[in-house]
């Protein structure tokens, strides 16, 4: 629930950051990252917006990618965000390029603890994470693009919006 709060919460926009005071090794106040209070109202309920909240996060986003633009990781996470375009994803990847960001400090920790990878470039699909090497296993298993259909994503779906016009 965690990850999906911060993706719904980075997501919605591109502004949002995390606090650089956030220490990344402990949870994540949820009311940092969530449009209610969570310390009021009865538990009952504030538990379904929750579960609200995080899902919303994961059908609109339902394939992220963590890269970094100027790091050793560069390369990796060009080829991971080229394996997600060869797909043509609908609704597109939601990207964040953790080291032009200015919470990168906070972020790039937090996602390690989160996601328990010890390295960028991730993708979340459906709030699972994947490093570059599961997806080249999973593209050679073809198992990737049923992963991706059942997260909601649609393949090719870029393309068809396309002819559409």
């Amino acid at each position: 629930e965690e990850l999906g709060a911060l993706v719904g919460f980075l997501s919605v926009l591109a502004s949002n950051s995390l606090p650089l005071t956030t220490n990344p090794h402990s949870y994540l106040d949820p009311d940092l990252v969530l449009e209610f209070d969570t310390r009021s109202g009865d538990e009952e309920n504030i538990v379904k917006k929750v579960e609200q909240a995080v899902a919303d996060a994961w059908t609109n986003n339902p394939v992220v990618i963590f890269s970094e633009l100027s790091s050793t990781a560069a390369p990796a996470s060009r080829e991971m965000k080229g394996m997600m375009e060869a797909l043509a994803l609908s609704p597109a990847p939601t990207v964040f390029e953790v080291d032009k960001r200015v919470d990168a400090s906070v972020l790039r920790p937090m996602l390690q603890r989160l996601t328990h990878r010890s390295q960028l470039p991730i993708v979340l699909i459906a709030g699972i994470p994947l490093t570059l090497e599961d997806l080249r296993a999973e593209q050679v298993a073809d198992t990737l693009k049923a992963r991706v259909e059942k997260s909601g994503a649609v393949i090719d779906g870029a393309n068809q919006r396309r002819r559409r016009r």
